[in-house]
């Protein structure tokens, strides 16, 4: 098993696109389905997110990007409180 260094980490992150209305770099929360109960990404501008919002359920993207991410909650990736 591989362990994730600091710059895999921020690599991981640095891939985020920003905003197009403020230009501010997109928060990624991970949040689950209502019903499915499966994981799923939202990107959504911290500045209003009305500006930009997109959800993302392909499932083998959502387990790539929280398997690199796993365990690393603290480093930029937020846990929605709703459920959506």
């Amino acid at each position: 098993m591989t362990s994730t260094t600091d710059s895999e980490k921020s690599s991981a992150y640095s891939n985020t696109p920003n905003c197009m209305v403020c230009g501010g770099p997109l928060d990624l929360r991970r949040t689950q389905g209502r019903r499915s109960r499966k994981p799923f990404l939202i990107f959504v501008c911290p500045v209003d997110g009305r500006h930009f919002r997109a959800f993302v359920t392909y499932q083998p993207y959502v387990d790539e990007v929280l398997g690199r991410l796993d365990g690393h909650d603290s480093d930029g990736l937020t846990s929605s409180p709703e459920d959506a």
